[in-house]
């Protein structure tokens, strides 16, 4: 059964014991958590790291609810990375009960890349954490081949499988589906045209999104070319919406009763709250 999480940027800038208490309100059994700020561009409206008292009630919510803190993010490899950089977010991502921490890339040193991500993955397990990749066309993880073969380099480690990017880095689901269950660790969905101008798809990826079942993914065949098991996360980001004053536990109840609604009709079956 797939555990349906609800993936922090759906429901913007609110911090982590709210995504948890809207998360749980919508029926989800997971989430996705940014506790970390991983690039300039893309600031959190909090301190996770800095708050000890947000860490508390993130866990204690968490526990009260059933909710599982599936993947914490964003850690960020770059040329000039130094891994002990990241020990003051795993050691929280640990605390709260994390089960794995999310990667992005940025180094196109292919090797260097390699050995950072190796180590980034033995930091994380000390502090008894996973590993997932993330792959996305802008970065230079920029294929489910590439982030396959990243996660191969570390033992344990998975990828990150989300729909829009399988489309925007022209990946197919057949790839998906020849892929060894054991390297994937989370999968997200939401919809959207087949083609989208280069140039409008970082802001699509992170701010608007459409609801999975609305356009033109092919979601129905992602979906059942993923591990039975694996958490389903509901990614759909709608920021100039939300902005506008759209309430973002409403928004939130849209996306995950949307979701649930095509999956159960597809004959998915999900974990139950």
């Amino acid at each position: 059964m797939h555990p349906l999480s609800l993936d922090h940027i759906t429901v913007g800038g609110v911090t982590p014991p709210e995504l948890v208490r809207i998360a749980a309100a919508c029926g989800c059994t997971a989430v996705n958590m940014k506790i970390r700020q991983g690039m300039a561009s893309f600031p959190l409206p909090y301190d996770m790291l800095g708050d000890p008292a947000m860490q508390r009630e993130t866990k204690r919510r968490a526990a009260d609810a059933g909710i599982t803190i599936g993947v914490v993010e964003s850690f960020v490899l770059q040329p000039d990375t130094k891994v002990a950089e990241f020990e003051r977010g795993l050691a929280v991502a640990a605390e709260i009960g994390a089960r794995a921490a999310n990667i992005i890339c940025f180094d196109a040193d292919r090797a260097r890349r390699a050995d950072t991500f190796v180590a980034f993955c033995a930091l994380a397990a000390r502090h008894g954490l996973k590993v997932t990749a993330e792959f996305f066309a802008r970065s230079e993880l920029n294929s489910l081949e590439a982030a396959t073969d990243l996660a191969r380099a570390a033992p344990g480690a998975a990828v990150n499988v989300d729909i829009l990017h399988v489309v925007r880095c022209g990946n197919t689901v057949a790839q998906v589906r020849d892929v060894a269950p054991s390297l994937f660790g989370w999968s997200q969905i939401s919809d959207g045209p087949l083609h989208m101008p280069v140039e409008r798809q970082e802001h699509e990826a992170r701010y608007e999104r459409q609801l999975p079942g609305t356009s033109e993914f092919p979601l129905r065949d992602f979906i059942q070319a993923l591990p039975p098991d694996l958490p389903i996360g509901i990614e759909v980001p709608a920021k100039p919406r939300l902005d506008a004053g759209l309430d973002a536990e409403a928004w939130a109840k849209e996306a995950v009763d949307t979701s649930r609604r095509l999956l159960e009709g597809w004959g998915v079956a999900l974990t139950a709250p």
